[in-house]
């Protein structure tokens, strides 16, 4: 799936921005003859989003994919879904958080595609994680076999919904970790320092893990320099199902800083950020780290680690401080010193992978 994205226009109807978004589905069709890549355009969504009053009367906003993203997950070569997952509080007297599906289920040779809204779905939780649907704020979605699955890092907790089944089950899992911020820090916090990611399983099925970046004093974006006074630990998890059918998580690998330090001595006395599950390795894990603050921009490398091993694979310079400001990347590196971003791992598809570019 592709997204376009132009300037946004600001309408007389409604005093906010409407940012236009355009999607885009990439296919491949054979044919005896040849292969083709099909791109297609998936029609606006009309179906309205939140409501609003404005002087005492009740109107409608358009449906926004901007702050709340919609995501897609596939089934076979040809099944696709596309999905937008919103809450709101049910009226009843428990007060219990509710989900609204807006989707889009068609196949890619089709040139016929259709929203709908499922509404309002019941969220299977615990008592005491109400709170955490309360506060929630979708940080990532992840597709993982037959669900996406929307990610709340600050909170701490997983969504799970089967978006090809008409009124999914929809659930509600927590990340093991020890605090579930009721006031969330911003997302450049949160995903500098957690991930949730899709790799390889050892029975050949795919497994989902969640890596957590811990500092002593709970600041993941201290300078460079101080990553060996304030120390940190690393951990990392893979969900295992239970034999009543349920969900947990394994610890898989923990390390603190220092036994890091010690069994890999040519690994600078940084701290690891923007961590990333790869999608073929399970036992590989990638991360930025800041070796140098200079004045315009920093200098970062990406770091692998063999989490069954604790050792480094390799360190490769992504940004080389002031000298990548006068190359062909520049802007790239003036963005990244400003605002670093964590990688989004994806896979080309088969018929790329097997198509001979000459």
């Amino acid at each position: 799936m592709f997204r376009l994205t132009p300037e946004p226009l600001i309408t007389r109807e409604a005093p906010f921005v409407d940012f236009r978004q355009d999607h885009f589905i990439c296919g491949a069709q054979s044919s005896p003859s040849q292969r083709l890549l099909l791109l297609r355009k998936i029609p606006k969504c009309d179906i309205p989003g939140l409501l609003d009053w404005r002087d005492g009367k009740k109107v409608t906003r358009p449906r926004s994919f901007d702050l709340n993203p919609v995501s897609i997950l596939c089934r076979g070569e040809e099944e696709f879904a596309l999905a937008q997952l919103n809450f709101r509080r049910s009226n009843d007297e428990w007060g219990k958080i509710e989900a609204e599906l807006c989707v889009l289920r068609s196949k890619v040779s089709s040139r016929r595609h259709e929203w709908k809204s499922e509404k309002w779905l019941p969220i299977q939780c615990e008592g005491h994680e109400r709170s955490d649907l309360e506060n929630w704020r979708t940080d990532r979605v992840v597709p993982f076999n037959k669900y996406l699955c929307w990610v709340n890092y600050g909170g701490g907790g997983i969504i799970f919904c089967e978006v090809f089944k008409q009124k999914p089950d929809i659930f509600y899992l927590r990340l093991p970790i020890l605090e579930h911020c009721l006031h969330q820090p911003p997302l450049r916090f949160q995903e500098a320092s957690r991930v949730v990611g899709v790799t390889k399983g050892s029975m050949g099925c795919d497994e989902l893990r969640f890596v957590d970046v811990a500092c002593k004093h709970s600041n993941i974006i201290f300078p460079p320099g101080s990553g060996d006074k304030e120390g940190f630990t690393i951990t990392c998890y893979a969900l295992r199902i239970t034999q009543s059918g349920g969900m947990e998580w394994d610890m898989l690998f923990f390390i603190t800083c220092y036994e890091l330090w010690s069994i890999n001595p040519e690994l600078p006395h940084e701290l690891l950020k923007h961590p990333v599950v790869s999608m073929e390795d399970p036992n590989v894990v990638l991360y930025f780290l800041m070796s140098e603050h200079l004045e315009y921009v920093d200098k970062v490398s990406i770091v692998t680690l063999d989490i069954s091993t604790k050792k480094l694979l390799s360190i490769h310079p992504y940004i080389n401080g002031k000298e990548d400001l006068l190359g062909k990347d520049a802007d790239m590196a003036r963005r990244n010193a400003t605002f670093l971003q964590t990688f989004l791992p994806s896979g080309l598809p088969k018929f790329l992978k097997s198509h001979q570019i000459p």
